[in-house]
């Protein structure tokens, strides 16, 4: 599993901000203006968790949490709040998504929290003070590109290869599979 770079994040949001804009226009011709935001939240939500999961790569589970986002993002979506709250619900669902996917301890979750939080309150300062939707994406999934340095922060980093787990019993189970893998690997003689 690795992490997206912080450039990849950037990249990420700067083309959900910029497909928001005319399927914004397009969805406000067709349909109410408020029916039109939820659907790009929406769009813009499973957009972000489709690259998430594409950026943690084979993993067992992936479809499962697809389609409960689908779902549930969908079910949010129809529910009757405010638009503050349903794109609060949906970082939500984003964070608890990418916490899922890629962090291992609570303090890196901790500070996805915080990190969501953060790009909700700057969107909201955004649109209250008269910004578009585009931005408000953009200032909202900006901040969450930096969720891949979270686990350095918090301490929770990927065990590398070289450390032996201390239990003496998956020390052994280790050393069994390296020792068959070698013998598979050995070239049989004729």
């Amino acid at each position: 599993m690795s992490r997206p770079s912080v450039l990849r994040g950037v990249l990420c949001a700067c083309g959900i901000a910029i497909l928001s804009a005319p399927l914004w226009w397009g969805l406000r011709e067709l349909f109410s203006p408020p029916f039109a935001w939820r659907a790009v939240l929406l769009a813009a939500h499973l957009t972000y968790l489709g690259w998430l999961v594409r950026a943690a790569g084979r993993r067992v589970g992936n479809l499962t949490l697809l389609a409960a986002n689908l779902v549930l993002a969908a079910v949010v979506v129809a529910l009757p709040l405010a638009l503050g709250g349903v794109a609060a619900l949906l970082a939500g669902l984003m964070t608890l998504s990418r916490t899922l996917l890629f962090h291992r301890r609570a303090g890196a979750a901790v500070l996805d929290v915080l990190l969501a939080a953060s790009g909700l309150l700057l969107a909201s300062q955004l649109l209250a003070s008269g910004g578009g939707l585009t931005g408000a994406i953009w200032v909202f999934l900006l901040p969450q590109s930096l969720f891949g340095l979270l686990p350095e922060v918090a301490g929770d980093r990927p065990r590398t290869e070289r450390e032996e787990p201390s239990d003496p019993f998956a020390r052994a189970r280790r050393q069994a599979e390296a020792a068959l893998g070698r013998i598979v690997a050995r070239p049989s003689k004729p």
